[in-house]
């Protein structure tokens, strides 16, 4: 199955190497609109690259994509195109993947300074082409200069440890990953002290063993400063995670949903008619992936039938 997916991507090559989409998008910006196909050759080149019998039996479709993108390195201004490009270079090791991390970094945008230093790529999509760059940075072996990029992206997570969107987090997570086998040392030990200046301090101790171990600590509601101290030698992350509570009656909702029950003339079965519609903008005609969850009252299970043939046409769509 997954040797005929590629083999149907490779047919779907222009003559001049690139790719473009021949279905329904969702991912606006993988499509790249004007942008010549860039972001989504990229995309394609490193599915072919990051699988071996791919590489082998598609060599030639490859070569030309690589080609096309090496050809147009010095002309690509989107921060996002510029991005994973780079990354399709490197992942190949071509000799434009240099030339295309340098005009990356020359297109970044920094906060901070020193230890507090936060670099990201300012685009509609910044976390997803912060990630690709921080895998270029990892592939270049700019270890040093990707904490700072891993800094932004830690940073952009929500409490669940997850990212915004689906992309943002299959991409986001493979980078952090990707920095943490390289920087993570053999040797950890060292001691961090937490003082909320409420109660007593909360202190961890840190070892080799516990590197795949994460601790948590609740601080009480009330604390408005908290003093970090740490000592020893290692690497690790730490984050202080707060939560707010939101008025949700001031912000305009994105998708319109109506719940109708049935009579079904019986207090034993439940029949519910679950209507969502996404209320498009003029940036977003299309939602992303969605999820409806329901909730049955106590003693009630979902009938075992497919949801989908319950409804009046079927969600479920070949593309």
């Amino acid at each position: 199955m997954v040797e005929k997916a590629y083999d149907w991507l490779a047919s779907k090559q222009h003559s001049s190497g690139r790719f473009d989409e021949v279905g329904s998008v969702i991912h606006k910006d993988m499509q790249g609109g004007l942008r010549n196909g860039i972001a989504l050759t990229s995309y394609v080149l490193t599915a072919l690259l990051e699988n071996e019998n791919a590489k082998v039996k598609h060599a030639v479709v490859i070569q030309n994509a690589l080609n096309y993108l090496s050809s147009r390195v010095k002309s690509i201004d989107n921060p996002y195109d510029l991005s994973i490009a780079t990354y399709a270079l490197m992942l190949h090791g071509h000799s434009m993947g240099k030339t295309a991390l340098e005009k990356l970094i020359a297109n970044s945008t920094t906060t901070g300074q020193n230890n507090d230093m936060q670099r990201y790529w300012d685009t509609s999509n910044s976390i997803e082409a912060t990630a690709y760059a921080l895998l270029s940075f990892v592939i270049a072996g700019k270890y040093v200069d990707g904490i700072p990029v891993m800094r932004w992206l830690v940073n952009q997570r929500y409490v669940t440890g997850s990212f915004p969107r689906t992309q943002d987090t299959f991409v986001g997570l493979k980078a952090l990953t990707k920095l943490a086998e390289i920087i993570s040392p053999l040797r950890n030990e060292y001691n961090i002290i937490l003082n909320n200046k409420l109660n007593r301090n909360q202190q961890f101790s840190i070892n080799s063993q516990d590197i795949d171990v994460t601790n948590y600590e609740d601080i009480p509601q009330n604390t408005k400063q908290l003093e970090i101290t740490v000592a020893g030698i290692g690497f690790g992350l730490l984050e202080v995670i707060y939560q707010q509570d939101l008025d949700l009656q001031n912000f305009e909702n994105s998708f319109q949903l109506t719940l109708t029950r049935y009579n079904t003339g019986s207090s034993y079965e439940l029949r519910l008619n679950v209507c969502a519609s996404f209320i498009a903008t003029l940036a977003e005609s299309l939602s992303n992936m969605v999820m409806i969850e329901v909730t049955f009252p106590s003693g009630y299970v979902v009938d075992r039938n497919p949801i989908s043939a319950r409804t009046w046409g079927n969600p479920i769509q070949v593309i």
